[in-house]
Parts: C-alpha cells; sequence; structure tokens
C-alpha cells in the first residue's frame, strides 16, 4: 500500500483503513503554542512488525511540493526511529521541533516502512523469522507558524487563505444540485495562499452555514 503526498490535503480528515499497521490520521499539526506532537501507532497482527521512521522537509503538501532542505540539522526529531512491535500492542513515537521561531508554516513528510515478520518452526530446529517485503506509507506533520496569523477572505461561497497558516472550513446546507432531500456537507483544509470554492453547498441559500477551525476555536463565517 502506498499514500502519497499528493492525496494528503484532499484526505486529511480520514484515518487509514484497518491495516496491519495503524498509524491513525493521515496528517497531524503542531500547533503555534506547542513544539511535541505525540502519535500512537497500533499492529492489529497476529506477527511482529519492525518499523524505520525517516522524514523529509517538503516545500508544500500540494502536488507541486518537493524535497527540500532542512533549515538546520535537527529541525524535526522523533524517537524512536526504529521499533519492532509485538502482535497487538501498540506504541506512541514522538515528534520535537526546534527549528526557527517564525512566521512561516512548515510541512514534513514522514515514511513509514512496516516489516512485517512471520515466525515458523517448520524445517528449523530453532525458532526463525521470515521477513515479507516492507510496506512504505507516507503521512503529514504541519508545524504552524510561531508567530501565527490566521486571515482569510469570503465572498459567495469562494474562499481565499490570506494568513500564514492553514484552518479547516466547515460547510453545510441545502446542497448546490437537487439530488438529494438531506443537506450537503463539506470540510477541508486551506493551506496559506490556497483558494477554493464551494462545489457541493448551495452558500446563497440563507440555511446555509460556513466556519472555521483554527486552533481548537470555531469562526462562524454564515
Amino acid at each position: 500500500m502506498r499514500i502519497y503526498i499528493s492525496a494528503i490535503i484532499s484526505l486529511m480528515t480520514f484515518i487509514f483503513p484497518v491495516y496491519a499497521l495503524d498509524i491513525g490520521y493521515i496528517s497531524s499539526f503542531i500547533n503555534s503554542d506547542s513544539y511535541t506532537l505525540e502519535k500512537e501507532i497500533k499492529n492489529n497482527s497476529d506477527n511482529e512488525h519492525h518499523v524505520n521512521i525517516q522524514i523529509e522537509r517538503i516545500s508544500s503538501p500540494l502536488k507541486n511540493g518537493k524535497i527540500i532542505p532542512m533549515d538546520k540539522p535537527g529541525e524535526l526529531l522523533l524517537t524512536p526511529e526504529s521499533l519492532t512491535l509485538p502482535a497487538n500492542t501498540r506504541q506512541s513515537i514522538y515528534f520535537t521541533y526546534q527549528g526557527k521561531d517564525d512566521d512561516k508554516e512548515r510541512y514534513y513528510r514522514i515514511i513509514w516502512l512496516d516489516q512485517e515478520l512471520h515466525s515458523t518452526q517448520q524445517n528449523y530446529p530453532v525458532h526463525r523469522s521470515m521477513i515479507k517485503i516492507p510496506t512504505k506509507i507516507g503521512t503529514l506533520i504541519v508545524v504552524s507558524p510561531r508567530k501565527i496569523k490566521y486571515d482569510y477572505q469570503y465572498n459567495k461561497g469562494d474562499i481565499n487563505n490570506t494568513g500564514n497558516a492553514t484552518f479547516k472550513v466547515i460547510a453545510y446546507g441545502p446542497c448546490l444540485k437537487s439530488i438529494s432531500k438531506t443537506d450537503c456537507r463539506e470540510n477541508f483544509f486551506l493551506i496559506p495562499g490556497q483558494n477554493r470554492e464551494l462545489s457541493r453547498v448551495d452558500m446563497s441559500d440563507e440555511n446555509s452555514h460556513i466556519s472555521l477551525w483554527q486552533s481548537g476555536q470555531f469562526v462562524l463565517i454564515k
């Protein structure tokens, strides 16, 4: 299974399907008032799993994002970098941001290399392990600016992030296309400088609503 970084923004609100290695949400945030993140991973299988974890800084979580150098060595640290999870167990991975305290949002691709270890005693006098081909999984960590500024422009269903930090857009109300008697909903993350027009909810209807989710707080727009 491969999950590419180009899909991260559109899938930010979902969690992975049930695989042997469950690493939870595709994207995680280190907020402007924090420097650490704890991420729990679970081995849901009946076999041991060995996991190696790597970090790459990327210019953007969108399709055009490229790997870029860290501002300094150890900008984002993690512990442990490698671990073996026995069957049906879980463990926490800790990430620590030690980069610049500025007004820039930063994005990091976390690469999880998962090897399932199959134990066997067949035809061997001692216990051995067989290693399967490793699975590569990609997730995202967003480090919010230390000097944060949320700002936006909104006009008739079109919203633009004019600040320096990602926020979540939540909209619900009558559907633009009358194909359902129930209301439609949209929710997505908008990174700085990104513009998006709502495509499902009819924001011209007086019964429609749109809000932003910013650092644990709701901001009602309509």
